[in-house]
C-alpha cells in the first residue's frame, strides 16, 4: 500500500467536532477495515454510513438514568427526613442494625460502580475526540492519560486542559465517595419521647390548711416527725409518698401496672414549699455571778440588734450551764437554745411572724477542789476556786414560712413501683393554705422538736457531756460534719438550720395538713420507643451529594463524547489496525526506540496531532492519525540523539505497582484484618471501649461510621488501583507468555471498561489468572465499605453479667461508749419498726453489710429496660444473737400489789440467776457466782401487761450509786467482762387483786455476733435492697466473731437507755401503755416495739408459759434485738478499708441481672468476622495476582495512552502492508487476528521480524509470526 503525506490543508478536512459533524469523505487509497460492533459499546446511529463506536455506559438513556436515580434519591431522603421529624424517627421493624445500615451503602456502592465505568469511558475517549478536533499538542491527545493516574492527578490534569467532561466524571466519583461515606451513618436507633397523650387521674391527697388547729398542740406529742426528717437527712431513708427533699405535693392515685412499661405520666399538682429564712442575730450571754449556788445557773442571752427582742420580759429562755462552785465540771461544754423571740413586722403589720433564734455558746469551766480521787463528771463538790467563761456564743435567727406553687409530678414506670420526681414550676406564689400561714408552719416545726427532745439521749445522763443534747442541734450536727464544732461558724449553721427546719416542716405538713381526695385531674402520657432516627448530618451531605451527582450526570449527558472513533479503542487490536493505516505515526514512532515515556514524550512533544476520516463507496471508514512536519524534522535532524534513545532501556511502572506501594497494598488488609480482631478482643475485654451520652451526636457518627469507612475505602481504593493495572497488564501478559495455548487464542483482548462480573468472566475464560484474582479482590473490596457500615455499634446490653465492687469498709466489733452512743440506731429503728420505713443502704432487717461501690463507672441503669436491673453479690455481712436461758419460776420472787396510799398498783420481780464459770463476779463484790436484780412495775389499774429490758452488770460496783440492773451511772460503771450475760428481758401480765394470774417471764441473755455468707440482691445502680428480694443467709457459714483478744465470743453492749429515751412505737394504738403519773410505762419502749413493730407479737402470749408461747415471744424478743443491732453495727463498727487492704478483700464480684451499660461503643463480632474472612481473601487473592502476572518491564511504554500503545506496533510486520504478514493479517478487515493461523507475541525481535535474545539490534513490542515458529 503506497501511502502518500497529506497536504498542509488537511487539518482542515478533519473532523473538527467529535459530537454531531458528519465525516467528510475522501478518495485516498487506503485498506479498508470493516467495523463490526464491539463488545461494551453501541453504534451511532446518526449516519449509518459512517457508524462509530460509543460505549453503552454514555448511552442518553443510561446517563438519563442516572439522573432519574439521583432525583429519586433526593426525593426519598427529603420524604424520610420530613416522616422522621414528623413522627419522632422512623417505625424501627427490627432491631437487627445489619439491615438499616447496609442498605443505604450498598445501592450507593452499585451507583459507583456504574459510575466508575462513565468514568472510565470519558477518561479513554477524551483523547480521541481531542485528536478528532485536530491540531492538539500530544500532551493533550497521543500522551494523554486520565485512566491509570490517581484521581488527583487527573482532576489536576483536567483542569489545566480544560477538559470539562473528564473534571465532571472525576468530581462526581468523588462526590459519590463523600456520599457513599455519609450513608453510612444515615440511621441510627435512638429512644425517643412519643406525642403525649392526655390521661385522667384521679388525686388521692391534697393539701389542706383547715385541718390545723391552733388550740390542739398538733404535734406536740408526735416525735415520729423528727425522727422521719433526721432519718432521710442522715440515714439514707427515702422519701415517703408525697414529699420530697423540698416539698409536701398532693399525690394521685392510678392502678401501678396500669402505665406502660417505659412510659412517664406527667401531672401538675398543689405544692407546699417551707422556706426558713435565717440569717445572723448577734447575741451576749449574760453570766450569774461567781457566787450563785444553784446546780444550773440561770445564764441569760441578751440579744445585740434592736429588731427583735427576747419573751420573759426580755430575759427569754435560760442558757443551759453547770456550776463549777459546786458541780464536776467538763472544762469546755457547748450548749445550745432555741427559742422563740419578737420581732418587728418588716412587710405587713397584719400578719404574724415565727421567729426562732438559734443560739450555740461555748462555755469554758475552771475549777479546784481538794478531793480528786473518785470523782466523776456531774459530781458534787466544793470547790476551791471556779470560774466560768464564755468562749464564743454563735446565734442566728430564722423566721418560717412557705408558698404555695404548681408542680410537675412525673411517675416513671420504668421502675417497679414507678419512680416520682418533682419539678417546680414558674408563677406566681401564695403564702397562705386557707387559713394556715408560716406562723403556723413555725409552731409546727418547734411542736415536733419538743416531742423529740430526748431524741438523741435523756438531758438527766448528760448533763455534763461535752455536746449537751438538743434535738435540732444535733441533727444540724449530722449533716453538717458531726459536731458542734462545726455549727459554732455563722454560716454552717445557717445552711444546717435552714435545711434541717425545712425537712422536719415538710414531715410535719405531711403527718398534719394533707387529707384524702377523689377529685379528677388530667395528665399526660409520655411514652418512649426505640425508633430509627436520620443523622442530619449524613442526611444533608447525602441531599447535596445527590443533588450535585444529577447536575454533574447532566453535564455528562450534554458533553459527553461521542463518535470519537470507529472501535473500541481499548482494543489491542483496534490500535494496530490505527497504527497499519497511520503510515508517518508508524514512521515517527519506530525511533522512539527503548526510551519509554520519557523518550516518547521528547520525541513527541514539538508535534500536533489529529484524526484523518476516510468513508469508501461501500460505507467503511478508515481512521489515520496525522503527525504535523515538526516531528518529522527533528527525526531527520537528529539522528544521532535518537540512536542514543533506541539504546536507552525504560520500563513502564506506574505508582501502584511499584514494589513499597505493592508492599502496602498487600499490608493494609493483612494489618487490617489483625487490628481487628485486637479492637474485638478490647471491646469484649472492657464491655466496649468508650462510654457515649447519645448514638445520635455527629462526631460519634465520625467515630463509629465514618472513620472506619474511610480506612475501609482507603483499602478498597488501593486493591481497585492494583486490579487496574492487573487488568492492563492481563492481555500483554498473555502475550508475554511463551503459552502455546496462550499462542493459539490470536491477539489477546483487553478487558478495560468491562463491567466486573463480565470483566471476570473474560478472565476466567482467557485464563488471565492474575487479572481473575485482582478482580476478584476489588468486587470484594467494594463490599467492606457496606460491612463496615454494621462493624460498630451503640449498644446497651441487656445480659447479665458479671460486676466488679470496691468493697468501702470493714467491720471491728469494738463499740466504744455503747450505753450512751449508739449512733442513732435506736432513732432509724423506731422509723422501721414503727413506720415501715425501708432499711438504710447497706442495711437490711437484722443484717449489716459492707459498703459497697461501682467499680467501673461503665455500668449504669438500663434507662430503656422494662424490668428492674439487679445486683446479685455474696457478701459477708454481719448478724447480732441472743442466748438466753429462762429462769425457773424458784429462781424468781414475783409480787403484784395495789398501794392504796398512792392509788397505783404495781408489781415487784426478783431474780436471781447462777453466772457461768468464766463469769464468777456476781454481787457489788465481784466474787458471786450469781447475779441478783430486781425491777418494779408500774401498773395500769389493777392489771397490765409489763416488758422490760434490762441493762445486767457483774461487780464490783458501789452498791449506793449502781446495781446489777439498769442504769444508775452509766457515765461510771463499766461493761461487763467478756462472756458474761449482759441483758435480761422480764415481762408477763401481772394482777394486782390476784396474784395467782400474775405470770412472770424472765430472761436471761448473752449477746453474740455472727459473720455470715449472704447471697445478696441490690437494685441497680442505687444499691439499695427491693423488699420482694431479701437476702438469702446461709447459715451454715456463721462464723461467731471474737468480744475480746482471748478469744471469748459474748459481746458486753448496753442498750437500755437507748431503748428508753430514744427508741419511740408511733403506731402503737393495740394497748395504752402510758402513765398519767410520770412514771414509767409497765412495757417499756422496747416490748412496745415487740407487740406493735415491724413483726408484731399477740400481747396475750406474754402471760403465756408455755415452750410455745415462750418461744414466740422470744422469737420476737431476737428478731427486733437483730433488727436494732443491725443499725447499731451499721453506725458504730464500721472502719475504712486500710489503703494497704488487698485486692482479695478490697473488691467482689456479682452478676448483674437484666444488666445494660452505659451506651458506649462496640465492635460487632459478626460484623468483625465477615471484614476478617473478606480481608483476608483480598490479602491472599491480591498476593496470587502479584505471583501470577508479570509486573516489572514488560512494558516500556505507558499503554493507557495512545501513543505508548501504538510505540508497541510501530516497527511491527503485521502493521506493514508492503510486508506479507501485515498484508495477510491485516487485510481482509483484520481476519488474521483470529484465524488462528498467527501467533501474536511481546517481546524482543530483530528488525527482520525474528524473535531475539536482547536488546542489541533488536526492538521490543507487539508483532507475529506463524503458529508455532515463535517462541
Amino acid at each position: 500500500m503506497n501511502h502518500s503525506s497529506m497536504p498542509s490543508s488537511w487539518f482542515s478536512r478533519a473532523q473538527r467536532s467529535h459530537g454531531t459533524a458528519k465525516s467528510e469523505k475522501a478518495t485516498y487509497s487506503t485498506t479498508i477495515v470493516p467495523v463490526s460492533p464491539d463488545r461494551g459499546g453501541i453504534r451511532s446511529e446518526g449516519n449509518p454510513r459512517s457508524p462509530h463506536w460509543n460505549p453503552i455506559w454514555l448511552h442518553g438513556g443510561i446517563l438519563s438514568a442516572a439522573v432519574f436515580v439521583s432525583t429519586l434519591a433526593i426525593a426519598i431522603l427529603l420524604l424520610l427526613g420530613f416522616l422522621s421529624r414528623k413522627d419522632d424517627g422512623l417505625t424501627l421493624y427490627t432491631t437487627n442494625h445489619f439491615s438499616w445500615t447496609y442498605g443505604p451503602t450498598a445501592v450507593l456502592t452499585m451507583f459507583v460502580a456504574a459510575w466508575r465505568q462513565v468514568d472510565f469511558c470519558c477518561k479513554t475517549l477524551k483523547p480521541w475526540a481531542v485528536l478528532r478536533r485536530g491540531n492538539a499538542s500530544a500532551a493533550q491527545s497521543m500522551l494523554l492519560d486520565y485512566t491509570s493516574s490517581l484521581q488527583a492527578v487527573s482532576f489536576y490534569r483536567a483542569v489545566r486542559n480544560k477538559h470539562v467532561i473528564v473534571v465532571t466524571t472525576i468530581t462526581g466519583f468523588l462526590v459519590l465517595k463523600l456520599i457513599t461515606l455519609a450513608s453510612t451513618g444515615l440511621f441510627f436507633p435512638d429512644t425517643v419521647f412519643l406525642s403525649p397523650q392526655q390521661v385522667s387521674l384521679s388525686k388521692a391527697t391534697k393539701l389542706d390548711g383547715s385541718l390545723y388547729n391552733s388550740t390542739e398542740n398538733q404535734g406536740l406529742f408526735d416525735a415520729s416527725i423528727a425522727y422521719t426528717a433526721f432519718a432521710v437527712m442522715a440515714k439514707g431513708l427515702g422519701h415517703a409518698n408525697g414529699t420530697a427533699n423540698n416539698l409536701v405535693y398532693e399525690n394521685t392515685q392510678f392502678d401501678a401496672n396500669s402505665g406502660p412499661p417505659g412510659a412517664t405520666i406527667v401531672t401538675t399538682v398543689n405544692a407546699l414549699i417551707p422556706n426558713f429564712q435565717c440569717q445572723s442575730a448577734p447575741v451576749s450571754v449574760r453570766l450569774q455571778s461567781a457566787n450563785n449556788t444553784e446546780p444550773h445557773p440561770e445564764d441569760t442571752l441578751e440579744l445585740l440588734f434592736p429588731e427583735c427582742t427576747l419573751r420573759n420580759g426580755g430575759n427569754g429562755t435560760s442558757v443551759y450551764a453547770l456550776n463549777p462552785r459546786n458541780t464536776v465540771c467538763p472544762e469546755r461544754q457547748l450548749s445550745p437554745l432555741l427559742q422563740q423571740i419578737d420581732c418587728v413586722n418588716q412587710t405587713s403589720s397584719a400578719a404574724s411572724e415565727n421567729w426562732q433564734l438559734l443560739t450555740l455558746a461555748d462555755f469554758r469551766y475552771q475549777q479546784k477542789f481538794t478531793n480528786t480521787t473518785d470523782v466523776i463528771l456531774g459530781d458534787s463538790i466544793q470547790a476551791t476556786s471556779w470560774s466560768t467563761g464564755v468562749q464564743q456564743v454563735t446565734g442566728i435567727a430564722c423566721l418560717a414560712g412557705f408558698s404555695m406553687q404548681k408542680v410537675q409530678l412525673s411517675y416513671n414506670f420504668r421502675t417497679e413501683p414507678p419512680t416520682i420526681s418533682t419539678e417546680i414550676l414558674p408563677g406566681e406564689n401564695n403564702t397562705q393554705l386557707g387559713t394556715f400561714s408560716g406562723y403556723d408552719l413555725g409552731v409546727l416545726t418547734t411542736s415536733a422538736l419538743t416531742a423529740s427532745a430526748d431524741m438523741f439521749g435523756n438531758l438527766i445522763d448528760n448533763q455534763a457531756a461535752l455536746e449537751y443534747p438538743n434535738t435540732l442541734f444535733k441533727m444540724m450536727a449530722a449533716i453538717s460534719g458531726g459536731t458542734y464544732e462545726d455549727l459554732l461558724d455563722e454560716s454552717t449553721m445557717v445552711l444546717a438550720a435552714q435545711k434541717v427546719l425545712q425537712q422536719i416542716a415538710i414531715q410535719a405538713v405531711a403527718k398534719n395538713l394533707v387529707s384524702n381526695d377523689n377529685s379528677d385531674v388530667t395528665g399526660s402520657l409520655v411514652e418512649s420507643e426505640e425508633r430509627l432516627s436520620i443523622n442530619n448530618v449524613s442526611l444533608w451531605l447525602m441531599l447535596s451529594g445527590s443533588f450535585v451527582i444529577a447536575v454533574l450526570t447532566c453535564i455528562v449527558l450534554l458533553y459527553r463524547p461521542r463518535d470519537a472513533y470507529p472501535r473500541n479503542p481499548d482494543a489491542i487490536g483496534s490500535i494496530a489496525r490505527l497504527v497499519t493505516e497511520s503510515c508517518n505515526l508508524r514512521d515517527v514512532l519506530s525511533n522512539i526506540g527503548q526510551g519509554g515515556d520519557s523518550g516518547l514524550k521528547r520525541r513527541l512533544q514539538c508535534s500536533t496531532f489529529g484524526i484523518q476520516s476516510e468513508v469508501d463507496a461501500g460505507g467503511y471508514e478508515t481512521m489515520k492519525v496525522k503527525v504535523s512536519a515538526p516531528a518529522l524534522a527533528e527525526d531527520r535532524e537528529d539522528m544521532d540523539h535518537q540512536h542514543q534513545i533506541q539504546k536507552r532501556q525504560e520500563w513502564w511502572s506506574p505508582l501502584t505497582i511499584k514494589r513499597w506501594m505493592l508492599a502496602i497494598t498487600l499490608l493494609l488488609p493483612a494489618v487490617s484484618l489483625v487490628l481487628l480482631e485486637i479492637l474485638q478482643r478490647q471491646s469484649d475485654g472492657r464491655k466496649g471501649f468508650t462510654a457515649v451520652s447519645g448514638s445520635s451526636a455527629a462526631s460519634l457518627t465520625v467515630y463509629t461510621r465514618f472513620v472506619p469507612a474511610l480506612w475501609m475505602l482507603l483499602v478498597a481504593t488501593l486493591v481497585n488501583s492494583f486490579d487496574f493495572n492487573i487488568t492492563v497488564l492481563a492481555p500483554f501478559n498473555a502475550l508475554w507468555s511463551t503459552s502455546s495455548n496462550q499462542q493459539a487464542k490470536g491477539m489477546p483482548i483487553s478487558m478495560l471498561g468491562l463491567p466486573p462480573p463480565l470483566a471476570l468472566w473474560k478472565s476466567l475464560r482467557n485464563q488471565f489468572w492474575g487479572a481473575f484474582f485482582s478482580g476478584v479482590a476489588a468486587m470484594l473490596g467494594s463490599i467492606l465499605t457496606i460491612i463496615v457500615s454494621g462493624l460498630y455499634t451503640i449498644q446497651s446490653l441487656s445480659l447479665s453479667q458479671n460486676v466488679s465492687m470496691n468493697r468501702l469498709d470493714q467491720f471491728n466489733t469494738t463499740w466504744l461508749n455503747s450505753v450512751l452512743n449508739d449512733s442513732s440506731a435506736a432513732v432509724v429503728s423506731s422509723l422501721t419498726e414503727s413506720l415501715g420505713l425501708d432499711y438504710p443502704q447497706f442495711t437490711y432487717d437484722e443484717l449489716a453489710l459492707p459498703k459497697l461501690q461501682m467499680a467501673d463507672t461503665q455500668y449504669s441503669v438500663n434507662t430503656s429496660s422494662q424490668t428492674q436491673q439487679l445486683l446479685q453479690i455474696q457478701l459477708p455481712v454481719l448478724r447480732s444473737d441472743l442466748s438466753c436461758v429462762q429462769l425457773a419460776p424458784e429462781a424468781m420472787n414475783v409480787t403484784a400489789r395495789f398501794e392504796p396510799e398512792i392509788l397505783t398498783a404495781s408489781a415487784f420481780v426478783s431474780a436471781t440467776a447462777g453466772l457461768p464459770a468464766n463469769c464468777p463476779y456476781g454481787g457489788g463484790n465481784g466474787n458471786s457466782t450469781s447475779i441478783q436484780f430486781d425491777w418494779t412495775f408500774t401498773l395500769r389499774g389493777n392489771s397490765s401487761f409489763v416488758g422490760k429490758l434490762i441493762d445486767l452488770h457483774v461487780g464490783p460496783f458501789d452498791a449506793v450509786f449502781a446495781s446489777s440492773a439498769g442504769e444508775l451511772e452509766p457515765n461510771t460503771q463499766p461493761d461487763n467482762p467478756p462472756d458474761c450475760p449482759s441483758l435480761a428481758f422480764i415481762y408477763g401480765h401481772a394482777v394486782a387483786n390476784d396474784p395467782s394470774q400474775t405470770s412472770i417471764t424472765t430472761l436471761m441473755c448473752y449477746q453474740y455476733i455472727d459473720q455470715l455468707a449472704t447471697n445478696v440482691t441490690f437494685t441497680w445502680p442505687d444499691l439499695a435492697i427491693p423488699t420482694q428480694s431479701a437476702p438469702l443467709v446461709n447459715d451454715s457459714s456463721a462464723k461467731r466473731l471474737s468480744s475480746s483478744s482471748a478469744g471469748q465470743t459474748a459481746f458486753q453492749f448496753r442498750l437500755q437507755l437507748h431503748m428508753d429515751d430514744e427508741f419511740s412505737s408511733f403506731n402503737q394504738s393495740a394497748a395504752n401503755t402510758t402513765t398519767t403519773d410520770g412514771s414509767d410505762p409497765p412495757l417499756d419502749n422496747f416490748f412496745q416495739g415487740v407487740l406493735f413493730g415491724r413483726t408484731p407479737v399477740d400481747p396475750s402470749l406474754l402471760a403465756g408459759n408455755s415452750s410455745s408461747d415462750v418461744s414466740q415471744v422470744y422469737s420476737g424478743i431476737r428478731g427486733l434485738y437483730r433488727r436494732y443491732m443491725a443499725q447499731a453495727i451499721s453506725g458504730n463498727m464500721r472502719v475504712p478499708l486500710a489503703q494497704t487492704s488487698s485486692e482479695d478483700t478490697s473488691k467482689v464480684t456479682g452478676t448483674l441481672l437484666n444488666a445494660q451499660l452505659q451506651p458506649r461503643i462496640v465492635q460487632n463480632r459478626t460484623a468483625k468476622i465477615i471484614l476478617q474472612v473478606l480481608l483476608g481473601l483480598i490479602f491472599i487473592l491480591t498476593a496470587l495476582a502479584v505471583w501470577l502476572t508479570k509486573l516489572h518491564e514488560i512494558l516500556p511504554f505507558n499503554p493507557c495512552c495512545i501513543a505508548g500503545m501504538a510505540a508497541l506496533f510501530a516497527r511491527s510486520r503485521m502493521c506493514d502492508l508492503d510486508d506479507p504478514v501485515g498484508r495477510e493479517i491485516m487485510e481482509n478487515h483484520g481476519q488474521g487476528f483470529s484465524d488462528r493461523r498467527w501467533s501474536f507475541k511481546l517481546g524482543w525481535w530483530d528488525v527482520h521480524g525474528e524473535v531475539g535474545d536482547g536488546p542489541l539490534e533488536k526492538w521490543y513490542g507487539i508483532d507475529a509470526g506463524k503458529l508455532g515458529e515463535v517462541g
